[in-house]
Parts: C-alpha cells; structure tokens; sequence
C-alpha cells in the first residue's frame, strides 16, 4: 500500500541531480498580506512516498487545494519508485493565486480516493493589529 510520509509546501524545492539531496527554502505555514487576492511568485509541494514490496512502482495520486473548503484545483501526479520503497515527488506551480484570508488545504489522495495525507496555510489579513512573532 502507498503511503505519503510527509507533505509540505514552500516557496522552493530542488533536488540535486548528483546525489538526490533535496533542499526545501522558505516552508508556508503562514501567509500574512496586505489584501487578497495575491499571488505567490512560486509555490512548490513536497511529497514523501513509501511503498511495501510487491505494490506497483508507478502509481497514479491527486493533488486536491481548497481554499475555505470550496475546490480550487484537481491535478493528477505521477509517481515512479524507479525500483526503490521510498521517493519524494516536487509539483511546481510557477504562480498561484490565494483568493482570500481563511485556510488552503493541500490533500493528497490514492486512486480509491483515499486520504493519504494534508497539509493548511493559513492566510491572514494584515491590520494594524495583527501580531508577527
């Protein structure tokens, strides 16, 4: 069975072709603006997977977002073991839109459309009391 083991999203994600090392920069947990709709320049979405012996090496998921519950966007990712239990799969976005202050979920789901995994950034209005640690 397909397990995701760990789900993030940041501004950046690279992996190094030379020795796989993957170098994630600037996590979104929290996204604080001025006023809404913005759009973030890039958004990437690190995806941990496993795998036990004997499942498929290519695999089908879907990526779903929501923005305060209503579905913004259903893209299918590829998968591909290459052979190994584990990999991580990086889906790019060269510009994203946030619509409005609230939550965005990102959620992960195998082909039964089974929750594998979530991830929220929280969007804030900034006011003149909003508070930044």
């Amino acid at each position: 069975m397909i397990r995701s083991t760990l789900l993030l999203c940041a501004e950046k994600a690279m992996r190094d072709a030379d020795n796989d090392n993957l170098s994630v920069f600037n996590i979104l947990d929290d996204v604080i603006a001025a006023g809404f709709p913005i759009t973030l320049n890039r958004l990437s979405i690190v995806n941990f997977f496993s795998r036990e012996d004997g499942d498929p090496e290519k695999v089908a998921v879907e990526l779903n977002i929501f923005n305060n519950d209503q579905l913004i966007g259903e893209y299918q990712v590829k998968i591909d073991f290459r052979g190994r239990l584990k990999t991580r799969a990086i889906i790019q976005f060269g510009s994203f839109e946030l619509a409005g202050p609230g939550i965005t979920r990102f959620v992960i789901m195998d082909n039964e459309r089974k929750q594998l995994s979530d991830y929220s950034i929280c969007l804030i209005e900034r006011t003149q009391n909003t508070y930044i640690a």
